[in-house]
């Protein structure tokens, strides 16, 4: 048997696939403004269509001018404040994953 000649070694041609291009679509929520009363919102958490759960809280001011009222004589009416939405602020709260959703606070 003869040696055979080196012969040259040829390959196919590379054939490059196109690249898939990819899009990546990212929707943003419209931003949350908490009223006074309970909403319907989605939850930026659970992504669940959901009526808000609130939790009043009063406002320092309710604290201060129910003691004003007190010492100016006036203790009957120094309950008012409390009783005034414009002195408390207002939670609103996820019912699913009861995650903090914002705070409404009377201006």
């Amino acid at each position: 048997m003869k040696p055979k000649d080196k012969e040259a070694t040829t390959y196919p041609p590379v054939v490059q696939q196109p690249q898939s291009a990819t899009t990546v679509v990212i929707t943003q929520q419209p931003a949350f403004a908490p009223g006074p009363r309970p909403m319907r919102v989605t939850c930026p958490n659970c992504h669940q269509h959901i009526t808000t759960e609130t939790e009043t809280d009063c406002l320092c001011v309710a604290h201060f001018v129910c003691l004003a009222l007190f010492l100016v004589g006036l203790c009957v009416c120094s309950c008012i404040p409390y009783c005034m939405d414009s002195c408390k602020s207002v939670s609103h709260h996820c019912p699913n994953c009861k995650v903090d959703l914002g705070t409404y606070v009377p201006s």
